[in-house]
């Protein structure tokens, strides 16, 4: 199967998860990221679609909050790469960091209720 691409959805959580982070590099085994894969593994993004084993493994959203790190930076620290949606969201955020933020706290409150179960899905600073 080809590689999934990630949704506006879950790069907005994986941004969320990069603030919560202080725009640091994350490890695959940071326990905010472990439980965001977690939570996207369950695939509530891609409905009706049959994901791989690994799909959105703790490697890949540290990739991923690794990239939006990149363009918050300036490409100073992260990882380079992404996709163009990153730099997108990563803009808007600088616009209005309040919105995307309430936005992100939004969408992961309504997905672990409908898809998580918040014990296994641990969330910086609550």
């Amino acid at each position: 199967m080809a590689t999934v691409p990630w949704t506006a959805g879950e790069t907005l959580l994986a941004l969320g998860l990069a603030h919560d982070l202080e725009w640091t590099n994350p490890s695959k085994g940071t326990p905010a990221v472990v439980g965001l894969s977690r939570l996207l593994a369950q695939g509530p993004f891609h409905p009706g679609i049959s994901l791989p084993d690994n799909f959105r493994n703790p490697n890949a959203v540290k990739m991923k909050v690794s990239n939006l790190i990149w363009h918050y930076s300036g490409g100073e620290h992260g990882l380079k790469q992404g996709a163009a949606q990153d730099l997108a969201l990563v803009q808007l955020y600088r616009s209005d960091p309040a919105l995307v933020l309430s936005l992100a706290h939004d969408l992961r409150s309504l997905v672990e209720q409908s898809f998580g179960d918040a014990a296994l899905v641990p969330w910086p600073h609550e």
